[in-house]
């Protein structure tokens, strides 16, 4: 071979193993390069993964309180029934309503459901009551409706009315 082929098969060879050289440096890099993306692709996985399991502990918490909130509120308005249902309010109701009642209007009522009658004590019987005399006024059905000026002094069964100024009970 002559000088210069063997010349130009050398530079040849020079310019493929510096070639080469470069080939594995760059797959060298490339190989360092998958590791470190692989490296930080599971950094983030595992960082993803800490914020969704914050994310659920954060919303399981906020539901527990919420769901807490909402047990409280249903025994709340639960206990609100069972004192709106109960007797005690409905009489809680019809005394107070019976404590507003004016002489005439009393009157007209107890007319209307048949506890009174026209001929029986008016309105002016109970404006009239004074001192520590009691009125007794006949309701029918062995009813009787006790009115006083004096407060009594065993409370039971006795309401004060505000706008006749004295104190009614019905035995």
């Amino acid at each position: 071979m002559d000088k210069d082929t063997k010349a130009e098969f050398e530079k040849r060879d020079l310019v493929l193993d510096g070639l080469r050289q470069e080939i594995d440096s760059l797959t060298g890099s490339l190989g360092d390069l998958k590791n470190e993306t692989e490296t930080e692709i599971g950094k983030l996985r595992d960082g993803q993964s800490s914020l969704q399991d914050s994310i659920a502990t954060s919303a399981n918490k906020e539901t527990a309180v919420l769901h807490e909130q909402a047990v409280e509120e249903n025994a709340r308005l639960n206990n609100e029934v069972a004192r709106l249902s109960g007797p005690g309010h409905e009489n809680e109701v019809i005394q107070s309503f019976l404590r507003k009642l004016d002489a005439d209007n009393f009157h007209a009522i107890g007319i209307k459901l048949g506890y009174l009658e026209d001929t029986e004590a008016g309105p002016e019987d109970l404006e009239n009551v004074e001192g520590a005399d009691q009125l007794e006024v006949s309701l029918g059905d062995n009813k009787v409706l006790k009115v006083s000026k004096k407060k009594p002094e065993d409370m039971t069964g006795w309401e004060y009315s505000e706008t006749q100024d004295c104190y009614i009970k019905v035995e």
